[in-house]
């Protein structure tokens, strides 16, 4: 997305209304990130027939942001803020970057629509949800809206809202799971150049050389910022001269990576020259970290304690520094990176937290498998069955 300040120079007024009518948002701007905000303000201070004004009028902003029309008159503003930038997106990237600003727009009217409640908004909101085809971050934020407006006693609303939050928990798994395949195939494809760098540090300087490029991917897919860390300064430069030059598919959110490098002669070790990640089961690995244990939302939706699902209380290694597992060509085996926590499975799981709790909280050595999460009580994306667990010295 184009900076903030270069698209909110050219700001809108956030109401238009027909000729002859005063509206009531007409001195607030949907590009203002305090909106909501306002909007709360205004209906604070408002008799009963205003708010019905500002509910109507929040409806409409809505309704105009969603139609198409939107998207071809706001393409010069974002056009002419890339180009101030000095960016030059793709076409595709070109729209994510529209899609995730009628997103953020649209969020800043849902959230104003909390303090009204009208019974339009409901059904914009279960609109919205219910359309596959908009953004997942956009959908959620109509969820938002449903969980602060809809009223225990309109059972039919109740029930389509948790159909949809159990649909959007499904979809945000799904997602999150096909995120991690994408960046994972990217990075591994980053590999052979990564090694070019490397041969070009050992003509300058013999030896074996650790790092972790740390990088931001934008909702355009582009990579960046990125940081290097441990590289000696032209090493870094190559690095993340092919790290800017990759591109990810385009999504809803920007994702934080983290990928550990490592880099070692081949005279030195060959096994070790082309990466540090983990090997899957039924390789046994061996971890340092601390023994921790967190309670995750259970059976039925896997979402929410507080809203009813079942307390799931599990084990897990929080390792010393982030790891990554290796490709396996099995998408039940794919690469993960920027891996800080897994969850553990102990076979019998009785006697083993008997024997082990001791060392709850403390720094351990935990030897066994890895595999990736299959279920809902998974709650990691890779997780290690132990054979063993120590007290690390």
């Amino acid at each position: 997305m184009p900076s903030k300040s270069s698209v909110d120079a050219q700001q809108t007024p956030a109401a238009s209304p027909q000729a002859g009518q005063a509206s009531p948002l007409r001195e607030l701007r949907t590009e203002d990130r305090f909106f909501a905000q306002k909007v709360r303000d205004i209906v604070a201070q408002s008799a009963p027939a205003r708010r019905v004004a500002v509910g109507a009028e929040l409806t409409r902003l809505a309704s105009e942001l969603i139609d198409r029309s939107w998207l071809e008159a706001s393409r010069p503003r974002v056009v002419a803020a890339n180009t101030a930038a000095g960016l030059q997106p793709t076409p595709a990237q070109l729209q994510a970057q529209l899609e995730e600003w009628r997103t953020e727009l649209l969020t800043r009217i849902l959230d104003a629509m909390q303090c009204v409640g009208a019974p339009e908004h409901v059904a914009f909101a279960f609109a919205t949800a219910d359309d596959k085809s908009a953004p997942l971050a956009r959908r959620k934020a109509a969820l938002r809206l449903l969980d602060g407006i809809v009223t225990a006693s309109d059972l039919t609303a109740v029930t389509h809202r948790e159909a949809v939050r159990s649909e959007l928990a499904d979809e945000e798994r799904a997602a999150e799971a096909s995120s991690s395949n994408e960046v994972a195939r990217v990075v591994a494809q980053m590999r052979e150049p990564f090694r070019l760098c490397f041969q070009e540090q050992l003509a300058r300087a013999p030896g074996a050389y650790r790092g972790v490029a740390t990088f931001t991917i934008q909702p355009s897919g582009e990579a960046s910022p990125v940081a290097l860390t441990e590289l000696p300064a032209p090493m870094a430069a190559c690095i993340d001269a092919v790290i800017r030059a990759s591109r990810f598919a385009p999504s809803a959110e920007a994702r934080r990576v983290q990928v550990p490098l490592a880099f070692v002669p081949e005279s030195q070790n060959a096994a070790s020259a082309a990466s540090t990640c983990l090997p899957y089961e039924p390789a046994l690995v061996e971890l340092t970290g601390v023994l921790e244990r967190r309670d995750y939302a259970g059976p039925p939706n896997y979402e929410s304690i507080e809203r009813g699902d079942a307390k799931e209380t599990t084990w897990l290694l929080h390792l010393d520094r982030q790891a990554c597992t290796e490709d396996n060509g099995d998408s039940s085996q794919a690469a993960r990176l920027g891996l800080l926590r897994m969850q553990l499975v102990f076979n019998p799981a009785a006697r083993a937290y008997d024997k082990y709790r001791p060392l709850m909280g403390k720094h351990i050595v935990a030897r066994g498998s890895l595999f990736t999460a299959q279920t809902g009580h998974h709650h990691t994306d890779v997780l290690l069955t132990v054979s063993e667990l120590r007290a690390s010295n």
